[in-house]
């Protein structure tokens, strides 16, 4: 049986992301259910056992979701030089804004989001920054705690920002959609998206990503 995978880079990555795409369906689905999941230690992890995902007998798509850090194009040329091994077709020099998708020489596609947005420097947290509407509570709870751990790399600071971002992301993502892939909220209310970051730009990637009638 072929599979739909998602790998991430930590285990906050994969909490945060894939309470967004429970929130949001295709076709009457969570957008969960297109994927199983697999949580690496740490990005050079995830980076050193790509080739391997990619050669799984029981892969049909896999997804890749990872942090720029604080260089984004040194990460991005990390990623595609797998790629290339694979003879992926028309991998662009920079990630695409709203996500990333190319096909192997096997036919296999491959999704790449680097966090924040594939654009900046930044990692998860600036990420689910975007998501918290102006006036949340928590979030600069959140974000004075791993600002405290001043010594710490950031790999070894608190993970609090994810997970608060976890009580609060399903209700931030509930408010939103995307028309262009079909995906609607599973349900009402949340908080009003206030930032020029479009969740539906995320939500449209990992919904083509493991979207099954692709050919």
């Amino acid at each position: 049986m072929m599979v739909n995978r998602l790998i991430f880079e930590g285990p906050d990555d994969k909490h945060v992301v894939m309470n967004l795409l429970f929130n949001h369906e295709h076709n009457g689905e969570r957008l969960c259910e297109h994927f199983s999941e697999k949580v690496k230690d740490g990005v050079d992890h995830l980076i050193d056992t790509l080739n391997e995902e990619l050669k799984a007998t029981d892969l049909g798509r896999l997804g890749v979701v990872l942090d720029a850090d604080t260089d984004l194009a040194k990460q991005w040329a990390r990623v595609t030089r797998v790629l290339d091994e694979h003879g992926c077709r028309a991998v662009p020099a920079a990630p695409n804004a709203d996500g990333t998708i190319v096909e192997t020489n096997d036919s296999k596609k491959i999704g790449i989001w680097v966090m924040p947005d594939n654009k900046s420097a930044g990692a998860l947290e600036d990420f689910v920054g975007k998501l918290i509407a102006e006036g949340d509570t928590l979030w600069p709870k959140a974000q004075a705690d791993v600002n405290g751990a001043s010594t710490s790399t950031p790999k070894e600071r608190s993970p609090a920002p994810a997970h608060a971002a976890g009580r609060t992301a399903d209700t931030a993502t509930a408010a939103t959609g995307d028309a262009s892939y079909g995906c609607a909220p599973t349900r009402e209310g949340g908080y009003e998206m206030t930032q020029e970051f479009q969740i539906g730009d995320f939500v449209s990637w990992g919904g083509a990503t493991g979207k099954t009638n692709v050919a």
